[in-house]
């Protein structure tokens, strides 16, 4: 997660929550464990640490490589991260598509490599504050119009009737 900070991206602390393969690669790199204070790695979190984390944060950086166990499902953290008006650093998996717009309410990494990555970056560390707070509103309105229990309450209301 990039966290929030008094000014928009003037301080970019990058945490790192989860755990992944190539997480202690990650760890080695940054030398996060002893004295870099710009990378901070949680590890996996608990259900209550993740949403504190989570509303902390002006942008989630949510990857998944495209394959059959990643478009079987819908995730949650997508969701969690929209519903709490906090836009994504994603690529293209599962169905995100469906609701992901390019900077309108998110920011596509064109691939899952440096390059991509530091592209995506570039295009956030171009952001004023008004292009933030658009990307920010969009994830929420995405959220409450596709994501709400009131949405789907009707619906089923209806089915069970």
């Amino acid at each position: 997660f990039l966290q929030k900070n008094q000014k928009i991206f003037e301080f970019i602390q990058l945490h790192i929550a989860g755990n992944f393969k190539g997480l202690e690669a990650v760890e080695e790199m940054f030398n996060a464990k002893t004295n870099n204070t710009q990378i901070v790695i949680h590890g996996q979190l608990s259900q209550e640490q993740a949403p504190k984390l989570l509303k902390n944060s002006h942008l989630m950086i949510f990857l998944r490589e495209r394959n059959a166990i990643t478009s079987a499902g819908f995730p949650t953290k997508f969701v969690q991260s929209f519903s709490n008006s906090i836009p994504v650093i994603t690529n293209s998996s599962s169905d995100l598509d469906f609701y992901l717009q390019d900077g309108n309410n998110c920011i596509k990494v064109s691939s899952i490599s440096e390059g991509g990555l530091l592209d995506a970056f570039l295009r956030v560390n171009a952001l004023t504050n008004d292009d933030y707070k658009g990307l920010a509103y969009n994830a929420h309105q995405c959220a409450v119009s596709f994501f709400a229990p009131k949405v789907h309450s009707n619906k089923l209301f209806k089915f069970f009737n």
